[in-house]
């Protein structure tokens, strides 16, 4: 039977079980009992309270400091029989069975979820956790930051079943105080907002009604920077038409149509399709054609699998220096959960977009189509890292997971393994079956003992994505430094497998012939090294199409590094703009458009692949419309455009790019291009080249 009585929701308070409130004389002994409550019969070490709650004082200081506060909890709690606290020399506790404490209790509650425990948990929540007590000890504050959300997105599920539970019920006054309480919490909350408004016009409540709408707008621009979304401005028009009034100034239809596109993201397909359908059919009928906002994404239906996009981690450490270390663990992170089949994981090219914009979970969801958010951040100071991680349901809002770790440097990837793993296993159990075991252990690869050479590789790819020749001499310099420094590091040896391959293909070496002999060497050598991973065997595939024309080889390497990472987005676009030259070119653009879907914000190649299978496949149209989106044309892009236009003879608009190609490259031949292009069927050489001398291209 409980001795000790706990509540740690609102005020902190601690009572013997049905007697008198136990006196605790310091904010830092509440804090370390309030700790151990919410993990009764968990055994923490000593080392790691200590740390929690006197960070700031030296080793001995803290130390004397913890034996304390402990000495002076002890004789607060001795009256409590049967006694509450289990410690041991290494370890500190609270025996389950002699507490009760009501955030364990509330868990408990919103995880049966029936109405009767729902109401009982709501009761429960009487404000965050620990209610106005602070310390200065960041990892304490750390954790009070994200056990304070995890509880507080737990109460608002419990609160939005219970809005359920009671509208089923037509219990409206009820509904109205829920929902007045969750909107206290969420202030953003539009679906709480909408049920707010229509209980309020269901008791002939109009004008009450229509503020609701205001307040809605005000908190959705203030929060998230947004107007209220179709759904909620046309019960709004549906309010003012009850009330007998001529509907107020509304969101323009081009303004509706601007927002669409987010809000319409988390609708299915079917759905989707014919809301856009009414809707664009109603604003044609009133106001005539209208055009589509320029820049609008298109919705993004959620996958039919967990779906997760990674925001590029947060560094804390005040230096800029470190941010190419911390993109770095973003990229791990991004590259190991891509290992699994079973989830479907947004490209970093996609989510690094958002780098150091001030964006909303939500936000991200729709614009990229995915359910779950792993945002973090990262503070280095000389050999220490601490490194925070959360998950976030996007759709409903709420956090699902979060950890903090404080760590040495050298233990960067242990972490980033971690981190991996509780989010495999948490979307796992979300979707309703185990993923397979397989991949974590495959996902288990700790790319070099080296931090420094890590560092180094990091580099390289920032020098590579300049693609000029001068920053690809700098990357190669780099990438033989770092494996001096790790003569098995796998990764860094693919990486320079490309550097040499941009030497071959561009001749911006002194001997080009030299560099594609080494690329291939080299990429032998990665994978060697590290046959497991994808990159590896992306980079010996490439260098076996382009610079060997070694077509079964290069397939079955393409194959490997696919099943590897069945997620890696530029993996899947590479192999669909190969499928086009292996004579494969519908299937070839299906896979392409499947990278885009893994990859929203994908670079402009992936529409040079699209744009070149278009016109492999004789879609000269649609590979027209693909290289009008190109924003920084190319040489390969205005040729291949120029082609498309000749062949359906638009003689005029062909020989505009020939113009702009021979303007970017005054050299340019024809047949050099299909020498390098790793046509396998002649056919398709000519086609290209038939292409080239309708358009009036040099040969």
């Amino acid at each position: 039977m409980p001795s000790l009585e706990l509540t740690v929701l609102g005020r902190f308070g601690a009572r013997l079980k049905g007697g008198p409130a136990i006196d605790l004389p310091t904010t830092k002994i509440k804090l370390l009992l309030a700790y151990l409550a919410l993990t009764p019969g968990e055994a923490h070490s000593r080392n790691k309270l200590m740390t929690l709650l006197w960070s700031d004082r030296g080793e001995d200081q803290a130390r004397h400091s913890f034996r304390n506060a402990l000495s002076d909890l002890r004789k607060a709690l001795s009256q409590a029989d049967p006694p509450p606290l289990v410690a041991d020399r290494e370890t500190i506790g609270l025996d389950a069975d002699a507490v009760e404490v009501d955030a364990v209790t509330f868990e408990k509650l919103v995880a049966a979820g029936t109405r009767e425990d729902l109401e009982q948990a709501s009761a429960l929540y009487r404000g965050e956790l620990l209610e106005g007590i602070s310390v200065r000890d960041p990892p304490f504050e750390e954790w009070l930051f994200y056990e304070r959300q995890r509880l507080r997105d737990l109460a608002l599920q419990a609160l939005e079943q219970l809005l359920v539970y009671q509208e089923e019920a037509e219990e409206t006054e009820r509904a109205i105080k829920t929902a007045q309480r969750l909107l206290k919490l969420d202030p953003s909350h539009e679906k709480t907002h909408r049920t707010l408004m229509r209980l309020y016009a269901d008791r002939g409540r109009q004008a009450a009604a229509l503020r609701q709408y205001q307040e809605c707008r005000e908190a959705l621009l203030r929060e998230l920077d947004v107007e209220p979304g179709p759904e909620t401005q046309s019960l709004y028009r549906e309010i003012l038409e009850r009330k007998g009034k001529p509907p107020q100034k509304a969101a323009s239809p081009a303004a509706m149509l601007k927002q669409a596109p987010r809000r319409w993201a988390a609708i299915g397909g079917g759905g989707l399709v014919l809301l856009a359908a009414i809707a664009v059919g109603v604003w044609q009928l009133y106001l005539g054609p209208t055009e589509p906002t320029p820049g609008a994404a298109p919705a993004l239906e959620l996958p039919d699998k967990p779906s997760i996009a990674v925001l590029p981690f947060k560094n804390l450490s005040g230096d800029p220096e470190q941010g190419r270390f911390v993109d770095g663990i973003t990229e791990n992170i991004i590259t190991e959960l891509s290992r699994f089949r079973q989830l479907f994981v947004i490209a970093s090219t996609s989510t690094f977009a958002y780098k150091g914009e001030a964006v909303s979970a939500q936000q991200v969801g729709r614009e990229l189509g995915v359910q779950y958010i792993l945002e973090g951040s990262v503070q280095k100071e000389g050999d220490t890292l601490r490194i925070t991680a959360q998950l976030v349901d996007a759709i409903a809002g709420h956090h699902i997971w979060a950890e903090s770790y404080d760590r040495d440097a050298k233990d960067l990837f242990a972490v980033q393994d971690d981190v991996t793993e509780k989010i495999v296993a948490t979307l796992g159990s979300i979707s309703g079956g185990e993923l397979v075991r397989a991949g974590q252990e495959r996902a288990r690869r700790k790319p070099t003992d080296s931090l420094e050479a890590y560092d180094l590789y990091l580099l390289s790819h920032e020098l590579e994505l300049s693609f000029t020749k001068e920053d690809n001499a700098k990357a190669r310099q780099v990438l033989e430094k770092a494996i001096e420094l790790d003569p098995e590091f796998a990764s860094a040896y693919a990486m320079l497998a490309w550097i040499h391959s941009w030497d071959y293909m561009y001749g911006w070496s002194e001997s080009p012939t030299e560099s594609g002999e080494l690329a291939f060497e080299i990429a032998k050598k990665a994978v060697a090294l590290d046959p497991s991973d994808s990159e590896t065997r992306w980079a010996l595939g490439f260098i076996y199409f382009w610079l060997r024309q070694q077509y079964a080889e290069g397939v079955a390497e393409y194959e490997r590094a696919m099943a590897l990472n069945p997620n890696h987005a530029d993996i899947r676009a590479n192999w669909g703009e190969i499928l086009a030259f292996l004579g494969r070119a519908e299937e070839g653009i299906e896979v392409i458009q499947k990278a885009m879907r893994l990859n929203p914000r994908y670079p402009e190649w992936y529409l040079w692949g699209l744009g070149n299978g278009y016109y492999m496949a004789r879609r000269y149209e649609e590979a027209i419309a693909a290289f009008q989106r190109f924003q920084n044309h190319t040489v390969d892009s205005r040729s291949v455009l120029a082609a498309s236009y000749a062949q359906l003879g638009r003689a005029e608009e062909a020989r505009a790019e020939v113009d702009k190609v021979l303007a970017l490259d005054p050299e340019f031949s024809s047949q050099d291009w299909a020498e390098i292009f790793p046509y396998k069927n002649q056919t398709d050489r000519d086609h290209f080249l038939e292409g080239m001398r309708k358009a009036g291209l040099p040969e």
